[in-house]
């Protein structure tokens, strides 16, 4: 049998915090599980792992190199450091899809109406360095179209995995999209499984 050669695996975890004023922001509610267990199962199989975590409750393997950030811009630039040398990028971050636009530079007062405008936070998949036989896998959690959704995600991000999560409401199930690229422009939609 032969020896598993040790690579080297770079994985984004948690949310992203995108400041509104110094003392709020807009986040999701990641924990950062998915990201600590497949940093867990990397190190358990003898690779070195580099975890770019935003703020996380979920406690992460000490054998870890953990990099923190806290916003989306912070989380890009640490991915696209350690990206040139890894193996394989797995992104199981949530990142914030929004931002706030002009975050306040003081506290908000409490009014009885504010009007807030958001942008876009940047694509981080698609914009990561690469290297030859690199294996880069993205994450979704969407709430409808999932396959499609995962599919565009793969295009976009130039990712040779992508899976896609959905919540059922009322029956609390997770139906998991895989879909694989077959290197060639085309793309492999594995049968759904509910988790």
């Amino acid at each position: 049998m032969a020896k598993r050669v040790p690579l080297s695996v770079l994985i984004s975890a948690g949310p992203t915090r995108e400041p509104l004023d110094p003392v709020r922001f807009i986040s999701n509610y990641s924990t950062g599980y998915m990201g600590a267990q497949l940093a867990t199962r990397a190190l358990a199989r003898g690779h070195r792992v580099t975890v770019v975590s935003g703020p996380i409750s979920e406690p992460l393997p000490p054998r870890a190199r953990v990099v923190r950030v806290e916003r989306s811009d912070e989380m890009a630039r640490a991915l696209r450091r350690h990206a040139k040398r890894a193996d394989a990028v797995i992104m199981a971050a949530a990142v914030a899809d929004f931002r706030p636009a002009h975050p306040a530079a003081k506290k908000l007062p409490r009014r009885g109406r504010m009007r807030l405008t958001l942008e876009a936070t940047p694509e981080i998949i698609g914009r990561l360095p690469r290297r030859a036989r690199q294996v880069v896998v993205g994450f979704a959690v969407e709430s409808g179209e999932v396959a499609a959704r995962a599919q565009r995600k793969l295009r976009a991000g130039d990712a040779k995995h992508a899976c896609g999560k959905v919540d059922i409401p009322r029956k609390l199930r997770l139906a998991h999209h895989r879909v694989k690229s077959n290197g060639d422009g085309r793309h492999n939609f594995a049968r759904p499984r509910v988790l």
